[in-house]
């Protein structure tokens, strides 16, 4: 068992900027390039407004490892005539294999239309990882 180390180097996203609407099965500007440790434990945060372009929709948020689906990092059901909505979740990522990986926030294809991740005043966009170490 080992403990965990905390932020991993450049992991940590941040943007006091929304983002631009992005179509299912697309990439967001929010990404993490960092060494990994296969088989280690880290926790992924994201905290986001965000913008729905169907009022009432539901919206689904993928963590992206190196071009593959690695997960879902969150899902939200809109209000019937909502557009705005806020993920606020963590996530368990465990890489198969050391070495550099890039992780990639993307609006999950099955989702009801755009989404835009979007920033407001004293609520920047943030994603980071931390190492929380090994079982």
């Amino acid at each position: 068992r080992s403990p965990g180390g905390g932020l991993v180097q450049d992991g940590i996203f941040e943007s006091p900027a929304s983002d631009v609407a992005r179509a299912g099965g697309v990439n967001t500007n929010a990404t993490i390039t960092s060494v990994f440790e296969a088989g280690r434990r880290y926790r992924v945060t994201v905290l986001s407004q965000f913008n729905g372009s169907v009022a009432g929709g539901i919206y689904a948020l993928d963590l992206e490892e190196d071009g593959v689906i690695f997960g879902r990092v969150g899902r939200v059901d809109l209000e019937a005539g909502a557009t705005v909505g806020f993920f606020a979740s963590s996530f368990l990522y465990t890489p198969s294999t050391s070495g550099t990986h890039t992780l990639n926030l993307q609006n999950n294809a099955g989702s009801a239309g755009t989404l835009q991740l979007a920033a407001g005043v004293g609520q920047p966009r943030q994603f980071w990882v931390e190492d929380i170490g090994t079982p």
